[in-house]
């Protein structure tokens, strides 16, 4: 017996009596169109996994999402569990309204190829986006930083906070928020905070790194915030931009080797026929 007039067979027997009341949950599981739709969907969020927790952490990242926003990771994000769900239903569709006699395991296939296919290469196109973004965002940071529309407002801030800092009355105290003048500026007053906490950098765009005091502790740093950023941009947004590359050729590839040996054994059956 054919592996297609097997599957069909099951695909039967498994149909005659889909309403009994003693079949358990695991025995309609164990239905092959609930099992080849559960089993692809598992596949397809494996495939996924790396990506959607990449995707995640880089929407987690303020450096990332404060000169990137949040578009490209949530673009990432949603197209690996759209793809998944779409499979599914897709899937579902396939074996609602295709005839019991025109349902195999060619077809099944070639529905699962097409999906890997769709995935591998929409990673692909996303990891181009996250790249240049990445890359611009760390050119600006390192190259144009006063002057770029990504960085200008930022610097402005910072220069005005640290020439408050810098007052008699303020250069002892915790933090330059106690001092007098200072006034919450949301996401740049936020950011800077942050930055100056998570990297222990003091600083923004300077001409020598640890020229400037800390804004928010009495810390004394020796980098220059606008350094660590860029470096930690290019290390964490750039590295995950080339995994994703590579990762989408990979699966791209898988599916595009999977039709070539497809056609060869089609051809190679019609030429023994």
């Amino acid at each position: 017996m054919s592996a297609t007039q097997s599957y069909n067979s099951m695909n039967a027997t498994a149909m005659k009596h889909p309403d009994q009341p003693h079949l358990t949950f695991l025995k309609r599981f164990l239905v092959p169109k609930t099992a080849v739709t559960g089993l692809g969907m598992l596949m397809l969020m494996f495939l996924s996994a790396v990506p959607i927790t990449n995707a995640w952490m880089l929407l987690q990242d303020s450096n990332f999402t404060f000169w990137n926003g949040r578009y490209v990771p949530g673009m990432m994000f949603f197209l690996c569990a759209g793809i998944v769900l779409a499979y599914g239903f897709t899937m579902n569709a396939f074996f609602s309204r295709v005839a019991p006699e025109n349902q195999n395991v060619q077809k099944v296939l070639s529905i699962a190829q097409v999906f890997i296919a769709f995935l591998g290469l929409s990673l692909v196109i996303v990891s181009y986006s996250l790249s240049d973004v990445s890359a611009q965002a760390s050119s600006n940071l390192t190259d144009n930083c006063q002057n770029s529309r990504d960085t200008r407002r930022l610097f402005e801030f910072s220069k005005v906070l640290h020439n408050i800092r810098v007052l008699p009355e303020c250069a002892g105290k915790p933090s330059v928020e106690d001092c007098q003048g200072y006034a919450s500026a949301y996401p740049y007053t936020d950011f800077l905070k942050t930055v100056e906490s998570d990297f222990h950098c003091s600083g923004f765009c300077t001409a020598e790194a640890g020229s400037q005091a800390a804004l928010f502790s009495l810390k004394s740093y020796k980098v220059s915030c606008e350094g660590m950023l860029a470096r930690d941009m290019k290390n964490f947004a750039g590295d995950v931009a080339i995994q994703t590359f590579y990762q989408g050729l990979a699966i791209a590839s898988m599916a595009l080797l999977v039709a070539v040996l497809k056609l060869s054994g089609l051809r190679f059956q019609k030429a023994d026929s």
